[in-house]
């Protein structure tokens, strides 16, 4: 957070983006979003609030509701401290649902002040890790029919479980899958579906 406030003064016309997960946000990203208010810096600013600290082992963090030790304990509500900080434009997305995400980025980039994303979704995988315990995981496959092999699941999704097959068709590795099927909605051709037993 503190480059993207000296690269939006040094860059002021081109747009400034910072991404910061909600646990470091919570031990050394407040105190870069007060500076961005105070000085009136312009960028986004994204939280990446996944509900753990899943860059070191998914230990729990002050957003979570609970201890180390597994006790509850008051859950730090994001959204109340970047609002406390100062900033005006603040909105709560699924980044799962990408054209809802995709307008607040919209809309986010034009503010004339920073704003504030938060990416509000458990991380994947602790969600395909639940979702296996409860026997709700679902698979997905690609349609060879429909699969007009126009690669934009894999360049603009960019998932590890895509991948190019043979006879230039696209392909989900199950291993790798983690069933959150947003890859259905990035294929122009709703050749990604469900795959039923």
């Amino acid at each position: 957070v503190d480059a993207a406030c000296g690269f939006s003064v040094a860059a002021p016309d081109q747009p400034t983006m910072a991404f910061l997960g909600d646990s470091t946000f919570f031990h050394s990203g407040i105190h870069g979003l007060i500076n961005a208010v105070y000085n009136k810096h312009r960028f986004v600013y994204t939280i990446l609030d996944n509900r753990t600290t899943a860059m070191t082992g998914h230990q729990p963090n002050p957003g979570m509701g609970r201890t180390a030790m597994g006790d509850p304990a008051q859950e730090a509500d994001i959204e109340a401290i970047v609002k406390a900080c100062g900033v005006k434009f603040v909105r709560v997305v699924d980044p799962s649902d990408l054209k809802g995400t995709t307008k607040v980025y919209e809309e986010a980039l034009v503010q004339p002040e920073v704003s504030v994303v938060i990416a509000k979704r458990a991380c994947v995988l602790l969600e395909a890790r639940d979702r296996k315990k409860a026997k709700s995981f679902r698979h997905w496959r690609v349609d060879p029919v429909k699969c007009r092999f126009c690669l934009r699941c894999i360049k603009e999704y960019g998932c590890p479980a895509l991948y190019k097959g043979e006879k230039k068709k696209t392909h989900i590795n199950p291993a790798l899958c983690n069933g959150c099927g947003v890859c259905a909605q990035v294929c122009p051709f709703e050749a990604i579906e469900e795959a039923r037993e």
